[in-house]
């Protein structure tokens, strides 16, 4: 068997409503409509910019100034629907067609 150590996310300011995971990467969505992400970011999936390449600790995304509502991952992007209905989106879409409907 495989040991793989663990650490305990705390002190985020609320408490963890949602969890979403995409491949190697986690958004967390907190009761109060925060949102902290971790894991790799190697096509900013994290939303941490483009020099972010990881991050081993859960970090708040901080260009959203209203509640997050939903939150949903794919292999190398994520999506967030706010309070208001805007959409955020980060990372790439593999075969993604411009003219799907």
């Amino acid at each position: 068997p495989l040991w793989i150590s663990h650490e305990s996310i705390r002190d985020l300011g609320s408490s963890i409503e949602r969890v979403h995971c995409g491949l190697g990467f986690t958004y967390l969505l907190t009761e109060q409509g925060g949102l902290y992400v971790f894991g790799k970011a190697t096509n900013g999936q994290l939303g941490l910019g483009s020099d972010t390449r990881s991050s081993k600790i859960a970090v708040p995304i901080e260009n959203i100034y209203e509640k997050v509502q939903s939150v949903s991952c794919g292999v190398h992007t994520s999506l967030a629907v706010t309070a208001s209905g805007d959409v955020y989106q980060w990372g790439i879409f593999l075969l993604w067609d411009a003219d799907a409907q």
